[in-house]
């Protein structure tokens, strides 16, 4: 029987592509904010050295449910040039 002995790295590699998530952010009492990604691709690497993580949002909205805040909807596009953030 013939063994070769080759180290084994472990390493990890994720791609996703989803429409649209949405998070809650809220104590007991009231809901504090609601976050909603529209867009995403992502593809996480991993390795024993590092983690390297590519992220495009095409659309990113944070709502503050709070009636007397100054900012109720704050909204953000990516921007023209489409740049992976690294």
């Amino acid at each position: 029987m013939f063994y070769l002995d080759v180290p084994v790295t472990p390493t990890l590699k994720i791609e996703a592509d989803l429409e649209e998530f949405r998070v809650i952010i809220a104590s007991k009492a009231t809901q504090l904010f609601d976050i909603q990604v529209q867009g995403v691709k992502a593809d996480v690497s991993q390795t024993p050295e590092k983690t390297l993580v590519n992220l495009i949002l095409s659309d990113l909205r944070v709502f503050d449910p709070y009636e007397g805040a100054r900012y109720r909807k704050v909204r953000r596009r990516k921007p023209k040039n489409k740049r992976l953030i690294k």
